[in-house]
């Protein structure tokens, strides 16, 4: 009788777990408010400092290619959309070589809102699928779903660039934001404003790039807080 008992406690257990993983695309985790904070107060601090109090905003794109060659230290280099087992796609955008990826993605962060009512944008980008060095891109465009489609970002192998591009227009006209960091298995940004419905989105996102939950946040309910309290944006595809 008792070991019918403990066999029962077990397979309840046992439902309440898979449930738990069906509901939040992982096993649930307690959410860490506290090094969420500090985790923003990180990126806040990064971006503060990437770029100088007299920066002046390029109103023209030679003026952004000369401001990201000082900002850089590093001269520019014409952009090319990398393919495997295929010739690099040319673009009329050019790639600044960072220290760190933290630099590019600081830079990205903070120019991109500066720069595209002038027209252009940036973003930050790895090369050699992610592993090489990090660089600033400036493109010559506003449209950042372009670079995505360059890029080729894609979710090995499925949702294509395509598929990925038609998401995320759909999800910048209920809720906006900006792109600045593309690469081959990855698209991040930051949202612009308070979210409508931070749960409603954080489920959103763990249908359409469930790595950002099973291998990131743990909980569809962290990513909830995460989306909340940072107003990042991150999908990748593993």
């Amino acid at each position: 009788m008792g070991r019918k008992l403990i066999e029962t406690a077990v397979s309840v257990a046992a439902f309440f777990a898979i449930w738990t993983f069906m509901r939040d695309g992982c096993f649930e985790r307690a959410e860490d408010v506290d090094a969420i904070h500090a985790e923003n107060a990180l990126h806040a601090r990064e971006r503060a400092a990437a770029i100088p109090p007299d920066f002046v905003v390029p109103d023209s794109f030679p003026e952004l290619l000369t401001a990201l060659e000082r900002l850089t230290g590093s001269a520019p280099v014409p952009f090319v959309g990398e393919r495997d087992w295929e010739a690099p796609v040319p673009s009329d955008g050019f790639a600044f070589r960072a220290r760190s990826d933290t630099l590019a993605e600081a830079l990205a962060d903070t120019l991109t809102r500066l720069v595209r009512p002038k027209g252009f944008h940036t973003f930050s980008y790895a090369s050699g699928a992610g592993i090489g060095p990090s660089y600033v891109v400036a493109m010559p465009t506003p449209d950042w779903y372009s670079s995505i489609e360059l890029v080729a970002t894609t979710g090995n192998p499925s949702p294509s660039s395509k598929e990925i591009v038609s998401w995320f227009r759909t999800l910048e006209r209920e809720q906006p934001f900006t792109i600045t960091d593309i690469g081959r298995d990855h698209v991040g940004g930051r949202f612009l404003g308070a979210l409508k419905d931070p749960g409603a989105l954080a489920r959103r996102f763990n249908d359409f790039c469930p790595d950002i939950v099973t291998q990131g946040t743990r909980s569809v309910r962290n990513l909830e807080i995460e989306l909340r309290e940072s107003q990042y944006l991150y999908c990748w595809w593993d």
